[in-house]
């Protein structure tokens, strides 16, 4: 539904880790123009797929 909508992507509260958020982007709804920039000063990020499960 979120996708059909046009919705380039949602931000909710993280289950898993209390506190965090998780952001979601939908790259087929992305238009020209659109960019996203990460912003991780404490580097807590993960740098691969090592932390996906």
């Amino acid at each position: 539904m979120v996708i059909t909508t046009g919705l380039r992507g949602i931000l909710f509260l993280s289950l898993r880790h209390a506190g965090g958020t998780n952001l979601v982007i939908f790259p087929a709804n992305l238009v020209d123009g659109d960019h996203a920039a990460v912003h991780d000063p404490d580097h807590l990020l993960p740098h691969d797929q090592s932390s996906c499960s």
